[in-house]
């Protein structure tokens, strides 16, 4: 989309003459501006024709469709597959496609998480991808103008942003270069300017940085009529002091080492590369002027507060509130979404006779003693009417399990209200919580994120071997065992996680309970008869619970037998039980084990019941022999 429009498909390419025409083309583009919002019937009409309609709209964009379809897959059922029809609208399907501009964001998104010698490479790559105006082959296009707004900013601030990071790498004249060109593409660059001077200075030429101050100075008083900034004037003193060039380039942004001594809760996040571009990718959307709701989900532990930190950190002038949710304030109305708004608004002054609807919400607004009755519909629509006049606006809701129905309710209502607005809603949740009518399960998303475990690639970057198969990927147990001294350092870890490891498995109720804190000294992974003689149960009888335990995520399948999901949680459980019990029931499982071997290798096939039978008159014999005590119940 950066440039004229180009279309990939298998080997051949698709330009702006490759479509069946120029409206089917420009349908294309218009779904593709909405990274994949549906588009009404009535809005592409608009767009393609503005008052002079035909006289079949409907039919005539149907036919248009179906052009499309055929030139993005010729012969094929693809074509129908990206172009999706609606109730209604039409939309792409930009999940199955890769499209510039969400790379673009990507990249740049992420170089603005590490440092200045990683993001060089990221940048580089960025700038490669925005060759060009967007979809410059419709230049009279005003539906692309907030599209085009928001990637011209973006673009400038990726080239600033390299400028600076050339500049700590000590590549001045990369630095110089960068900064040059996004002065002349913004003249009120002042940061630019900046960096400018600061390339000029560091190679050596003086006069050059300072003539660069005298421009900034000059196009900023002679169009704007304003001075430069404090930092820019401090700037050009030193340079006219001829201060040490090094003392004034800007330093490497401050690495977060990863040590075998680091604290879990200095981590910085690991993998969420694609969620993130996902999460990035509808923000950029929604802040051209469509709102957006954004589903995460995720169980305890799983890092989705961490994922919304950094999803918000990059935001810049949009306004952000985060708020938390809490079970002690689930039944206060409003609550989270108060605390959120409350801090997307903080630098602003309300009229409250012009937003009497938001004393149910922001109550502080009014006096205490003054009671305002005031429907639900108005405080709903208060919020939407707030909401849009301050936009852009993201607002983040974590631990929505907790929200009460107010906020929910207010949610959806501003999904419906105000989908013209440049907002955005993320709603962070754990599952497990939440009870099957739970009015979270309605809300109807432009985007929903699943957060699972993290990847053995994801965890690379730490340098701990094992460490994917003893945590499982849970960032939770991850943190913890970065935390510890040493590999397997299971008598290390925080109390707080194995306070919590063992409530998780008491939770699961007194049975379940000792199935598992049984199983734990069991190798891995264990077998049903096996676990059956140390609790001395029948091995079907408990063939349920396993398979239930499976479905709760604290078991898996593991061959022909169970093994716990994550070794970590058989670590604490196991490390919980005095060693003198540990021992007892390990040795009762090796010799089980061992008597079973010989039983089957002894004896001909016959059903499980017979060979437990026959194992445990082996043991008997054993017994009588006073090998030591074994009871085997089949």
């Amino acid at each position: 989309m950066f440039g004229q429009i180009l279309v990939k498909v298998a080997e051949q390419n698709l330009g702006p003459r490759d479509f069946g025409g120029i409206k089917p083309k420009q349908i294309l583009e218009i779904l593709l501006a909405e990274r994949g919002g549906p588009v009404s019937k009535d809005r592409l009409a608009d767009h393609l024709w503005g008052s002079s309609l035909p006289r079949n709209v409907s039919g005539t964009l149907e036919t248009y469709i179906s052009v499309l379809r055929r030139r993005l897959d010729p012969g094929g059922d693809q074509g129908k597959a990206l172009v999706l029809t609606e109730p209604g609208a039409y939309r792409f399907a930009v999940e199955e496609v890769d499209i510039d501009l969400n790379r673009f964001d990507s990249l740049a998104n992420r170089a603005a998480r590490v440092d200045h010698h990683m993001a060089r490479p990221l940048l580089n790559e960025a700038l490669e991808l925005a060759r060009g105006e967007i979809l410059e082959d419709e230049p009279y296009a005003q539906w692309l103008d907030p599209l085009r707004d928001h990637y011209r900013k973006r673009v400038m601030q990726v080239r600033v942003d390299s400028a600076e990071a050339a500049l700590a790498s000590t590549d001045f004249q990369t630095a110089l270069d960068h900064a040059e060109k996004a002065m002349s593409e913004d003249p009120h660059n002042e940061r630019a300017y900046r960096l400018a001077m600061l390339g000029s200075y560091a190679l050596g030429r003086q006069k050059e940085a300072l003539e660069t101050f005298e421009r900034c100075r000059e196009a900023l008083a002679d169009e704007l009529g304003i001075g430069p900034l404090d930092e820019t004037r401090n700037l050009h003193t030193s340079i006219l002091r001829q201060e040490d060039a090094g003392s004034l380039l800007p330093r490497q942004r401050e690495q977060i080492e990863i040590l075998d001594n680091v604290m879990p809760d200095r981590l910085p996040l690991l993998g969420r590369t694609e969620e993130l571009a996902q999460i990035d990718g509808m923000i950029s959307t929604a802040l051209t002027g469509r709102f957006a709701l954004v589903l995460v989900e995720g169980e305890s532990g799983i890092g989705k507060s961490r994922f919304l930190d950094s999803a918000g950190s990059n935001l810049s002038d949009v306004k952000v509130g985060r708020a938390r949710c809490s079970p002690v304030e689930k039944e206060l109305p409003y609550v989270p979404l108060a605390m959120a708004l409350r801090e997307a608004l903080q630098d602003i002054s309300i009229d409250r006779s012009r937003f009497p609807g938001l004393a149910d919400v922001l109550p502080e607004l009014w006096l205490s003693n003054t009671a305002l009755e005031i429907p639900q519909v108005k405080a709903l629509e208060t919020i939407a009417e707030i909401t849009r006049e301050h936009a852009p606006m993201v607002l983040f809701l974590d631990d929505a399990q907790w929200a009460d129905a107010n906020t929910v309710a207010a949610v959806s209502y501003l999904q419906r209200r105000i989908e013209d607005a440049a907002v955005t809603i993320v709603v962070a949740y754990d599952p497990e919580e939440l009870g099957d009518d739970d009015p979270l399960l309605s809300l109807d998303a432009a985007l929903k994120i699943k957060l699972g475990p993290l990847s053995e690639e994801d965890l690379a970057p730490l340098g701990r071997a094992h460490l994917h198969v003893r945590t499982g990927g849970h960032p939770l147990f991850v943190a913890a065992c970065v935390g510890t001294k040493s590999e397997g350092d299971s008598g290390h870890l925080p109390p707080t996680l194995t306070e919590l490891v063992a409530e998780r498995a008491r939770a699961e109720g007194e049975r379940a309970y000792r199935i598992l804190m049984t199983a734990s000294v069991m190798a891995q992974p264990f077998e049903p008869e096996t676990l059956g003689v140390l609790l001395e149960e029948d091995a079907f009888d408990l063939l349920g619970d396993l398979e239930r335990l499976s479905e709760r995520k604290l078991l898996k399948v593991d061959g022909d037998g169970f093994s716990f999901r994550v070794e970590l949680v058989r670590e604490v459980l196991c490390h919980s039980m005095s060693p003198s019990r540990q021992r007892l029931l390990q040795q009762r499982a090796v010799d089980f084990e061992s008597l079973a071997s010989m039983a089957v290798s002894k004896h001909a096939p016959g059903s499980l019941r017979d060979q437990i039978k026959k194992i445990a008159d082996h043991a008997d014999e054993g017994n009588d022999r006073g090998s030591g005590p074994l009871t085997v119940v089949g």
